[in-house]
């Protein structure tokens, strides 16, 4: 199997996106249509989902998940983590989809309280991707280590978040996964 560079990913979705031709945000509902179709074969349908989301694409990915899970009649509450201030265009677009949808949807900054987090829960890790390119720090690094303290059963989409895609991510905070879904 050949492991691509963030780089590389990068690339591919510009020529997948240029040459197909598809748009970013129909790429990302494919890709998010194939993790909750695998998330529904692998846990109960009484499972509960909280989804954790940054505010860029692999945030945007957690979102068209969280969707399409509740579109199948699934518990699913959704928690942005970050500053305020608008996500990428991909996120955006997501998350004026799923108001229409829930109202489950939170923020988490640095003086919020971090939810409770039961073992029966499933956690989708969608807070960064291949594109981490600083170390965790502040209200990140503490989700992070508050999901990894919580005994659920995590799921990360695309990387663990934390760990960099080229390079050594030793002294970074990191997703302890169970599973890690991505994409090539």
């Amino acid at each position: 199997m050949k492991i691509l560079s963030a780089k590389q990913i990068r690339q591919w979705d510009e020529y997948t996106i240029a040459n197909e031709p598809v748009s970013s945000t129909d790429l990302m509902e494919r890709a998010a249509g194939k993790c909750a179709a695998w998330l529904m074969q692998k846990f109960d349908r009484q499972t509960p989902y909280k989804i954790f989301c940054g505010k860029g694409n692999n945030g945007g990915d957690g979102l068209a998940i969280a969707r399409m899970l509740i579109d199948n009649g699934i518990l699913t509450i959704i928690y942005i983590v970050g500053k305020d201030g608008i996500g990428s265009a991909d996120f955006e677009i997501n998350l004026n989809r799923l108001r229409k949808k829930t109202k489950e949807i939170h923020d988490i900054d640095a003086t919020a309280s971090l939810p409770a987090i039961s073992k029966d829960d499933v956690v989708i890790d969608a807070l960064f991707g291949s594109g981490l390119n600083k170390k965790p720090s502040g209200i990140f690094s503490k989700v992070i280590n508050h999901l990894n303290r919580a005994g659920a059963s995590i799921v990360s989409i695309d990387f663990p978040s934390g760990l960099y895609a080229d390079k050594s991510s030793k002294g970074n905070e990191i997703i302890e996964a169970d599973h890690t879904l991505t994409f090539q």
